[in-house]
């Protein structure tokens, strides 16, 4: 039985994140300096071990049950460290979907945060820890610029929306900044995208290829969400999509009862679909 764990935000927590990110934009670069020195790494369980009563301890009087871990904070000098997260049991299903998924709680046991002297120590460390098995992931903190992923879509220069630079009299940088998140992430082919409209144009050129199930549609309005949502970007025509490589599967709800968009969500949980 497959598993997946479940992350809700509210509209609410969205918007005061987004908000609360553009606020501390102008500082980033001072943030990043001051926290050069700090290092985020996570060890397989019983590696590392605080004392109950303590949230930051010296590495010196800290429980470290690997002899590469200990070497390695050791010749780095003096190292402070801090657990991040409460131990989550990770067995406690939160609710089964109706594909037979349980849903369960995140676990986030040995995520520990390390201070180092300097910001030249902590990179040195984080690369050792990184390169040892009992160490998960390691990484030094801080802060980049971000670099826009920019697609040759032919009508890119129009979606305001996902690039906002003035254009027809719009407000520049009110956008989604979807051309930073492309350089972290532009889709996955192994994630099943559900949409529930009017149904879609599958021979569209922009979603020929992508789009599956219903492609009976009235208006064309399934078709133009599913353009925003999974268009073939970066292709040199069309627009582009948020998700660039992603398949998706169409559902037409737009003269159906209540029961039957009950039965067609069901069965495009039931199809794979991402919850």
């Amino acid at each position: 039985m497959s598993r997946v764990f479940l992350g809700k935000m509210r509209g609410k927590v969205i918007l005061f994140t987004i908000l609360a990110a553009l606020t501390l934009l102008s500082t980033a670069e001072a943030i990043g300096a001051e926290c050069s020195n700090e290092i985020y790494a996570r060890f397989k369980k019983g590696v590392v071990n605080l004392p109950d009563d303590k949230a930051w301890h010296a590495c010196d009087y800290t429980s470290i049950k690997s002899e590469e871990v200990l070497t390695a904070i050791h010749q780095t000098g003096d190292v402070s460290i801090q657990k991040r997260f409460n131990d989550t049991d990770p067995e406690q299903v939160i609710f089964t979907n109706p594909a037979g998924i349980e849903i369960v709680k995140p676990t986030f046991f040995g995520i520990y945060k390390l201070e180092c002297h300097d910001s030249v120590t902590a990179g040195t460390l984080a690369t050792e820890l990184t390169e040892l098995d009992d160490v998960i992931y390691a990484f030094q903190n801080g802060m980049r610029s971000p670099q826009e992923v920019i697609p040759n879509d032919y009508w890119f220069h129009r979606q305001w929306a996902l690039r906002n630079y003035g254009q027809a009299q719009g407000n520049p940088r009110a956008d989604i900044k979807a051309t930073y998140a492309w350089e972290i992430e532009t889709g996955s082919d192994s994630v099943l995208i559900g949409m529930l409209d009017t149904g879609v144009q599958t021979d569209h050129p922009d979603l020929a290829g992508r789009v599956s199930g219903d492609v009976t549609y009235e208006g064309g309005h399934g078709t133009h969400v599913a353009g925003i949502i999974a268009a073939k970007t970066n292709n040199g025509t069309g627009v582009a999509g948020l998700n660039w490589v992603s398949p998706a599967l169409a559902k037409d709800i737009s003269t159906a009862d209540y029961e039957t968009i009950d039965n067609k969500l069901i069965a495009t949980v039931n199809a794979g679909v991402v919850v």
